[in-house]
């Protein structure tokens, strides 16, 4: 069949050649490589699918071939042609058709600030590094639909510098919000957690005392210890404390051995609070100062 088709008149002719790229005059709709010859396959399909075209006056989209092929079986029968069946090219960039809009340029202070916003929070959702942002995959991404968005692209320096604290600022308030509930100590008194840890269940804080202004000797140190393995026990129906964590102080190396001899339990200290005070010893050197404040400028940045 040649271009002298009804249905050519619903397209306008990007490249004219022998197989012509065409685009539909009502939704805009791409087709590449058209075959004149085949146009009761290429450009038919598209034009019963668009909504917009306009009807047909006694043009027969059928196929005489068809007509004459014998009748097919169930088993071998096409499908439907849709809008996903048809190669156009927006198909090969997208997994969804391009819907045209009107870019308002000269966008204000306070939209653009929005906009830097939601784009420098979703960044940070996703955990990428800061320079990811200027990789040119990336940044077309984000500007392939209107060009003109470029310049309104946030630059890694305010990735990094005053979107990441505004962005941080409301994260923190809800999580010290959430640690402060019930728990504020006023006075800035030192407070004891006694966490249960087992392993057929989650980890639950079971209580906190305050330690006081008493002297810290290991008898005073080791009776609310004491005390908080009783109420666990209490509570269970049954002896289940069978492990003490502490750190590894002086002080505390003696309330093992109180522990043990009284209540028959394991106590040990925490590898990781060894690890802790070696890093915090470490880090007062003046050597390794600067390189920490380095490490978190190199952190920040990339």
């Amino acid at each position: 069949m040649t271009r002298t088709h009804a249905v050519w008149n619903e397209f306008e002719i990007d490249v004219d050649r022998k197989y012509p790229d065409v685009t539909c005059t009502h939704c805009g709709a791409k087709l590449l490589n058209v075959n004149p010859a085949e146009t009761r396959s290429t450009i038919c399909p598209s034009a019963l699918i668009c909504r917009s075209l306009t009807e047909f006056s006694g043009v027969d989209l059928g196929s005489r071939k068809r007509q004459r092929r014998k009748r097919p079986s169930a088993h071998t029968q096409s499908p439907v042609a849709t809008q996903d069946s048809v190669v156009t090219e927006d198909s090969q960039l997208l997994t969804q058709p391009i819907l045209p809009f009107h870019f308002v340029d000269n966008l204000s202070v306070e939209r653009k600030g929005h906009y830097q916003a939601l784009v420098a929070s979703g960044f940070y959702a996703a955990g990428l590094s800061f320079s990811s942002f200027e990789m040119p995959r990336f940044r077309k991404a984000l500007t392939i639909l209107q060009p003109e968005m470029e310049r309104y692209q946030p630059s890694r320096v305010i990735l990094v510098g005053r979107l990441l604290a505004a962005d941080y600022e409301p994260e923190l308030d809800e999580v010290v919000t959430r640690l402060r509930d019930d728990q504020t100590i006023v006075a800035k008194e030192k407070v004891v957690n006694y966490i249960v840890v087992s392993p057929v269940t989650r980890s639950v804080l079971w209580c906190a005392k305050t330690v006081g202004e008493n002297e810290q000797t290991a008898e005073y140190v080791a009776a609310p210890i004491g005390e908080a393995i009783n109420n666990i026990s209490n509570t269970i129906g049954k002896p289940v404390v069978v492990s003490v964590t502490t750190d590894n102080a002086p002080v505390m190396q003696r309330v093992w051995q109180i522990l043990e001899t009284e209540r028959s339990v394991c106590c040990n200290g925490c590898s990781s609070d060894a690890l802790i005070l070696i890093l915090e010893e470490v880090l007062k050197l003046s050597w390794s100062s600067g390189v920490l404040a380095k490490a978190v400028k190199l952190a920040e940045v990339f």
